[in-house]
């Protein structure tokens, strides 16, 4: 630090500290002396440093013959008298002293020897008897800073009692020296500047304290200790301090704030699980494991089978007939959907315990859950169990249980619920007279038929004729019968109905427009029709938007099957895997079966599913379970992750399907016991909880 910067200018509040004023001693009780003016006349070698102020007066003028010092009147100090009228003529000593820390008096309201008139020069506050601040005017010169019995050191005016800003224990001592510092007295209290020592005083002008020695406690949590300035050494214990507490059995040992080590106690479980034997701490904050059972060691699955995976879990390996691997919960086997039907821009599904589901539009209630919301994911419909088949139309359902019941839900403007009323319901109801003998059922855009006992039933919209009883009623609210010759089958189409009777004829009636009706011309019919050049092949039927597909044996040799698939109807989309461009208008519809497709197989081969034939696309399962579609593909319903219609068909399965469903703009599929459903998803109809359109087979979340 620059010396001058001990330089006050003038007329400034000071604010200087002053240990050599703190070395006084006294503890006067009695009234201070008389103050020194500013006519005083300062005799360094009369001041009294040390002396006890008693209530004596001494205005000490000199000393007499035997060097006792004296007043104006010859009193001596120790005279008794405290009331000289002379005034002093040296500088007093404090009573009690100035408190190095604040700079104040230690006995407030009496004086200290180096007040002239106002109080102590090195105090900032107020005047402790007059409450006058404290204004000193430093001196800017040598002769008038020696005049004002200051020091002049270094070429500054300094204050009596100022310490040395770069030796605590040297002072401005008038009385002895205005050149330089003058050295304290010895044991005079200072600050070296060491926290290790405490005490501190002056020795020969030098600061020094007695050393304290802080011991430290050896071991893992030793005792941590520094001095703190103080005849005392703070001690801290280092809590957290990772260590070792010798048992091999407890984790993350550290020390706590006794000066202790202690960890936790690692706990390792017995599990039953062929999988996950016995265990015991390792001792590295872990358990270590017996022997795992290998990948051959089986261990159980509910509803499949599973194996050890060498590290403790169990795998599965597959699931029982029935049973699929969860998609939402991966290792867990779920049932199986046995049947699906597609509609309009709903699907619905049945799992292999008899357990309905329906996804996607929910509109008009037709999801049956109760509620008017879509659904991207299956959704059990209410209060249904045992069914054994479910189908789905535009915009309603309909399943038939074990015991034979019909029930239907969703829209009922024209009857399509076959309860009797118009009223649509986002729950199942009872189809009128259909609480038994059903084995099969069908939805079309609008009307609904059923297999009981041996006939046909439909009901609902009948505008083309599409219920076939004969009539141009506009709609039935209840099922009627169908003069169809010992049915074995039954499908819808949008406003057209197919049946196949037990000679394995196939028969037609509703909307021809397109010549959906197979019977040769477009026009509607109002019943039942055979087709034309009936081979009595047919096994199975499917009646789409306006066309028709069917699928028959026509030919045994050398121990297998020729099945032939054909279609009629309209070809505008490519959907009978024609050329994409008849249109009835134009007088070139199909009107009469033609051949789609056709294969060999083997008679030892279970017979092929039936085809499906959407609004306007169809697809199919051949001997081999591959599947096949054509036509439209606006949605990428065809499958072959593109958009845009092909009039041949397209490979999307090369083996494992089961069972296809083709509705409005998407097609769901069974393979491998796994429902897949691509296509339109706007509505959430692939249920594989999203409502992003899928150009390629996407496994229904479940």
């Amino acid at each position: 630090m620059r010396d001058n910067q001990f330089f006050l200018p003038i007329a400034v509040t000071v604010l200087l500290a002053s240990p050599l004023l703190a070395s006084g001693c006294g503890s006067s009780v009695g009234s201070d002396i008389v103050e020194t003016d500013s006519g005083d006349v300062f005799d360094a070698a009369l001041v009294d440093t040390f002396l006890t102020d008693t209530g004596i007066s001494d205005a000490d003028v000199g000393r007499d013959s035997s060097g006792e010092i004296v007043d104006a009147t010859g009193e001596t100090a120790s005279d008794g008298v405290a009331d000289d009228s002379v005034k002093d003529v040296t500088d007093d000593v404090p009573d009690q002293g100035v408190d190095p820390g604040t700079n104040e008096e230690v006995d407030p309201g009496k004086d200290v020897a180096t007040d002239p008139g106002k109080d102590v020069a090195t105090d900032p506050g107020t005047d402790e008897e007059t409450g006058e601040v404290d204004i000193i005017e430093i001196p800017q010169d040598e002769p008038s800073c020696l005049a004002a019995g200051y020091c002049w050191i270094g070429g500054n005016c300094r204050l009596p009692g100022a310490l040395d800003p770069v030796r605590s224990c040297h002072a401005c001592r008038p009385d002895v020296s205005t050149a330089d510092w003058t050295a304290l007295v010895d044991d005079s209290p200072c600050d070296d500047g060491d926290v290790g020592t405490y005490d501190d005083k002056c020795v020969s002008g030098g600061c020094a304290g007695t050393f304290l020695n802080c011991p430290v406690v050896i071991g893992q949590c030793e005792q941590e200790a520094h001095p703190d300035g103080t005849s005392n050494c703070n001690y801290a214990f280092p809590v957290g301090r990772a260590c070792d507490d010798g048992d091999p059995c407890t984790c993350n040992d550290s020390c706590d704030g006794t000066g202790t080590c202690a960890g936790s106690p690692v706990t390792c479980l017995t599990v039953i699980n062929p999988c996950f034997p016995n265990a015991h701490c390792d001792g590295s904050c872990a358990c270590a494991l017996d022997p795992w059972p290998g990948p051959e060691k089986s261990c159980p699955i509910t509803n499949g089978t599973g194996r050890c995976d060498g590290a403790g879990a169990c795998e599965l390996v597959s699931c029982s007939d029935g049973f699929v691997e969860s998609i939402r919960s991966p290792g867990t086997c779920i049932r199986a959907f046995s049947s699906v039907s597609a509609g309009e821009s709903h699907t619905c599904a049945v799992t292999s315990d008899g357990t309905p589901f329906c996804w996607g539009d929910n509109s008009a209630g037709q999801l049956g859950d109760g509620s008017e919301m879509d659904r991207i994911s299956p959704r059990p419909v209410s209060g249904l169990g045992g069914v054994a088949g479910i189908v789905a139309g535009q915009d309603f359902s309909c399943a038939w249980t074990t015991s034979g019941a019909a029930w239907c839900w969703g829209n009922n403007n024209v009857g399509q619920l076959g309860d009797g009323s118009a009223m649509p319901s986002n729950v199942p109801v009872p189809v009128s007279g259909m609480a038994s003998g059903v084995t099969l059922m069908s939805a079309g855009s609008l009307h609904a038929c059923a297999l009981r006992n041996g006939d046909v039933w439909c009901w609902g919209a009948n505008g083309v004729g599409q219920v076939g009883v004969d009539s141009m009623s506009s709609n039935f609210l209840i099922p009627q019968k169908v003069a169809v010759s010992s049915p074995i089958f039954v499908d819808c189409g949008a406003q057209h109905t197919c049946a196949i009777t037990f000679q394995n004829n196939a028969v037609c009636w509703g909307d021809n427009q397109s010549g959906q009706l197979g019977v040769g011309n477009t026009d509607n019919l109002l019943k039942p029709t055979w087709l034309v050049s009936e081979t009595g092949m047919t096994e199975w039927i499917s009646a789409g938007g306006q066309h028709t597909c069917s699928l028959g044996r026509v030919g045994i040799g050398y121990g297998q099957y020729m099945y032939q698939m054909e279609c009629w109807g309209s070809d505008s989309m490519g959907q009978i895997a024609g050329d994409g461009n008849s249109t009835c208008a134009t007088g070139s519809c199909r009107t009469s079966p033609g051949t789609a497709a056709f294969w060999q197989a083997l008679m030892s081969l279970p017979d092929p599913p039936v085809p499906a034939a959407g609004a306007f696309h169809t697809c199919y399962v051949d001997s081999f379970n591959q599947l096949f579609c054509v036509g439209h593909n606006d949605f990428g319903q065809i499958g072959n992750d593109t958009i845009g219609g092909i009039q041949v068909f397209y490979k999307v399965f090369a083996s494992g399907a089961s069972a296809v469903t083709a509705g409005g703009r998407h097609t769901c599929a069974i393979v491998d016991s796994r429902l897949h459903c691509w296509g339109r998803n706007s509505d959430g109809q692939i249920g594989d909880t999203t409502q992003e359109t899928r150009l390629v087979p996407t496994p229904v979340s479940w």
